[in-house]
């Protein structure tokens, strides 16, 4: 017999895992984090567990890193603009 399993999140703010239905997805639109009720909107989302989401809206400098989104001064939050900049740093700089 199959048991499902349910998928898991992990919280952006204290790593842990958990249901991803037990957690609360935000999306990055304009700028800010925008609560994602339907877990439907488009874009990279995050979750956090409902112990930290007072500490989620009082970090919204993190937000950018969190989000790996564009930071104000241009650089990305991931440290790769895209798969061939992950390649080339995977390869050693042969892309």
């Amino acid at each position: 017999m199959i048991v499902p399993v349910a998928p898991q999140r992990t919280c952006v703010v204290c790593r842990t895992r958990a249901d991803k239905w037990l957690l609360a997805r935000f999306t990055w639109q304009n700028g800010q984090a925008v609560a994602d009720g339907g877990r439907q909107a488009a874009g990279r989302g995050v979750y956090v567990c409902r112990e930290c989401l007072d500490m989620f809206y009082r970090r919204p400098e993190r937000w950018p890193r969190w989000f790996k989104a564009a930071r104000p001064n241009g650089k990305e939050g991931a440290g790769m603009k895209n798969k061939q900049d992950a390649a080339a740093r995977r390869d050693g700089g042969a892309a």
